[in-house]
């Protein structure tokens, strides 16, 4: 993770450089990327963090001399370690309005939503709850569908099974969340998904299974 972590960034600064990476080890690599940003002003992306030991083995790499230079981390994490010293920015889920712009964009491009799939398309977006991946997955269904009210409602009353049945698309969006969840609560969301969408689950149910 680390080392391949390190490469990426010797590649993305020095883009021109063709260097054999292969017999360095992690220390090496570690000076090489200080050197190489020493001096420079930067900005690293390290998105998706799982692991805060990721961001603690990779730091010291970093010159923090650099005045301007910033390192951006994002991360589904819901504590901030100490060892990252800024105010993490919460983001929220898209408004309502935002939710249907960009589920019209990804189904119709720069074309416009023909006026008899408005009120339907809204209550597409509407049930994915401002999750941007949601709305993108969703929409991925719609573009390879008819534009048609009959197959838009049919999608609307059916969207947990649709979606389902979309391995390619949606399962790409689910698995790294689901592989970082502890063995209980994969068995939890399996039974979970195993249930329509909106339906109310009792408790004693969940218990049972």
């Amino acid at each position: 993770m680390k080392r391949d972590l390190l490469i990426s960034i010797l590649e993305s600064a020095s883009p021109g450089k063709h260097e054999d990476y292969g017999e360095s080890g992690e220390d090496k690599l570690g000076e090489m990327v200080y050197k190489c940003l020493q001096g420079r002003k930067y900005l690293i992306v390290m998105d998706d963090i799982w692991d805060i030991e990721a961001w603690n083995d990779i730091q010291r790499s970093f010159p923090k001399e650099c005045k301007g230079s910033k390192v951006m981390l994002t991360s589904q994490l819901p504590v901030q370690p100490a060892s990252v010293p800024c105010v993490p920015h919460c983001l929220n889920p898209l408004p309502k309005s935002c939710t249907w712009e960009l589920l019209q964009k990804k189904v119709f491009g720069k074309k416009q939503c023909p006026p008899e799939l408005v009120d339907i398309g809204e209550q597409i977006a509407k049930k994915r709850k401002g999750l941007p991946l949601a709305v993108v997955a969703i929409a991925g269904i719609l573009a390879t569908e008819d534009k048609t009210l009959d197959v838009w409602e049919k999608v609307a009353k059916n969207l947990s099974s649709i979606i389902a049945k979309n391995q390619e698309g949606c399962m790409e969006i689910l698995e790294l969340s689901y592989n970082h969840l502890p063995l209980h609560l994969k068995a939890c969301f399996l039974y979970i998904g195993g249930h329509p969408e909106d339906f109310e689950i009792p408790v004693c149910e969940l218990i049972w299974l």
